[in-house]
């Protein structure tokens, strides 16, 4: 080996406990960043299939109408007479 390679493998045998620290911290670094994308990602679609249904049920409930008609009590009342007080 040339002495350039022997110089080399000298300096990486003296910091690999430095690169190995550091690779380390990279690959955490790495993978915290893509769990929070993905977090960030599936909370986005579970937000917008949430707001989905609820428009449709909020759809669901404009569409039901029930018709009441008060004339019966109101010719009911129209016909008791009022009683005095004494």
């Amino acid at each position: 080996m040339s002495q350039v390679k022997v110089e080399q493998n000298k300096e990486l045998k003296k910091n690999r406990k430095k690169i190995v620290k550091k690779n380390r911290r990279r690959s955490a670094a790495t993978t915290a960043v893509f769990a929070v994308a993905l977090c960030v990602i599936v909370g986005w679609v579970a937000y917008s299939v949430y707001g989905k249904y609820e428009v449709k049920q909020i759809e669901k409930r404009r569409t039901v109408v029930t018709e009441i008609t008060l004339d019966p009590i109101t010719d009911y009342l129209a016909t008791l007479t009022p009683t005095e007080e004494e």
